[in-house]
């Protein structure tokens, strides 16, 4: 009974041997509890191939079930490759997902900023107003800049002038207010430049690279066209070396012709402006406007307790002009005496046209002797200036009234009925006269 214990013992023993141990020492102990078996069979007298046998067995069914584990492990650590790969990929696939989410959001956010530069564009704004908000837009949705500048084409010359600009405090300011060589290009091209590298161009000289190097390192710059019609240039500097990209370049295009949209608008609606207010011979103030400002003065100067003086004045014999040379001849006797009225005013000081041929002038600050004194004056230079009309040479005269605030009228309508009646009084008392 102890000798099949024992024999029983070493069997599973010799089991758990080659299982955790390898078969290397399975063996080694099969082969020594062969031998252990040997010896004692002999001394009890047992059967020895039993006993050897079992031993041979066990070592087979360990042999199979360490094959079978080592299979099984294999198997599971290939498919656990397999598996960890599959989500080492999902993650990268992750992370991209996020970046691209990151990416498309921050797009988001520059076209919804955009959306709102639209429509801040869209409203009537002043054109100091457009290009402060211009230049703040341009660097709130393209970062990274050190410089924006924005330049109007000068109608007249065809050049650039700066209109606007905001600078890092720890650059120097720009010294050529009708832009570098880089402006001027866009100018010309009439289309983007962007440029990562300032010391490295083929398009421009190398002297030039050289001089915008020491300003500044990359620079995005779109121009500002409507209608095929170049009204300016939009820029941004960077002092670092690729601060941007296509994707900055496109965003600034799209704000340069907000803007350029915006300041088309702008200069419309003073034109719409103007021609309401003006008169489109002269290019004088309309009797309405005019009336408006009057008031506008006589409540100013009452609560300032200032003075000022309102000139009336019509050309003596216009009709016969009219009669005797035409229509035509009168429009250059108009546009003649409006010019020599326009150049005998102060700043500030309002002139006119009434109707017809009269005309209506305020004389800011004068009082009635200062006004009565002006008046005067500018009587003799018209008169003193002969007007050639279809080759004739005719002396031209005008009458005036006098009217002057707080000392004749406190109001609006009196100022204006009584300059009015001294103008009728001028031209009763022989014309080309002043009447104050």
């Amino acid at each position: 009974m102890a000798y099949a214990a024992g024999v029983l013992f070493l069997n599973i023993a010799l089991f758990f041997l080659w299982i955790v141990f390898g078969s290397g020492s399975g063996i080694a102990f099969m082969v020594t509890a062969s031998l252990t078996a040997l010896v004692v069979s002999r001394v009890s007298g047992h059967s020895i191939n039993i006993n050897i046998a079992s031993f041979f067995v066990t070592g087979a069914i360990s042999h199979g079930y360490l094959k079978r584990t080592r299979a099984v492990e294999q198997a599971c650590s290939l498919k656990a490759e397999k598996i960890e790969g599959r989500v080492n990929v999902l993650t990268n696939d992750i992370r991209q997902r996020e970046i691209e989410i990151d990416s498309l959001r921050k797009k988001l956010a520059r076209y919804a900023a955009l959306k709102e530069v639209a429509e801040a564009l869209g409203a009537a704004l002043s054109a100091d107003e457009i290009s402060a908000f211009v230049i703040d837009s341009a660097l709130r949705i393209i970062s990274r800049s050190e410089r924006a500048l924005l330049f109007l084409v000068d109608e007249d010359r065809q050049s650039l002038a700066l209109n606007k600009s905001w600078i890092d405090e720890r650059l120097p300011k720009p010294e050529d207010k009708k832009g570098d060589i880089f402006d001027n290009w866009v100018l010309k091209q009439a289309k983007p430049l962007m440029m990562e590298d300032a010391g490295v161009d083929f398009r421009f000289p190398k002297e030039d690279l050289a001089l915008g190097q020491k300003r500044f390192s990359s620079l995005i710059s779109a121009p500002l066209v409507i209608e095929e019609k170049m009204m300016g240039i939009l820029r941004l500097d960077s002092v670092k070396k690729g601060a941007y990209n296509q994707e900055d370049l496109r965003l600034l295009d799209v704000i340069a012709d907000l803007a350029a949209v915006a300041f088309q608008n702008n200069r419309l609606y003073r034109k719409t402006e103007e021609l309401a207010i003006k008169d489109g011979l002269t290019d004088l103030v309309v009797q309405k406007y005019f009336k408006e400002r009057l008031s506008e003065e006589v409540a100013r100067s009452t609560r300032a307790k200032s003075v000022f003086s309102l000139l009336m004045a019509d050309i003596d014999h216009f009709k016969d002009y009219n009669d005797r040379l035409g229509h035509i001849s009168g429009d250059i006797v108009l546009r003649y005496l409006s010019g020599i009225l326009k150049g005998a005013v102060r700043d500030g000081d309002l002139v006119a046209r009434y109707g017809g041929e009269e005309f209506a002038l305020i004389l800011l600050g004068r009082d009635k002797s200062g006004a009565v004194k002006e008046a005067d004056a500018i009587r003799g230079k018209i008169a003193s200036q002969p007007l050639s009309l279809r080759r004739e040479e005719i002396s031209l005269t005008v009458s005036i009234g006098v009217a002057s605030f707080p000392q004749d009228a406190v109001n609006s309508e009196d100022l204006i009925r009584t300059a009015d009646g001294r103008l009728y009084s001028a031209k009763a008392e022989g014309r080309n006269k002043v009447c104050g």
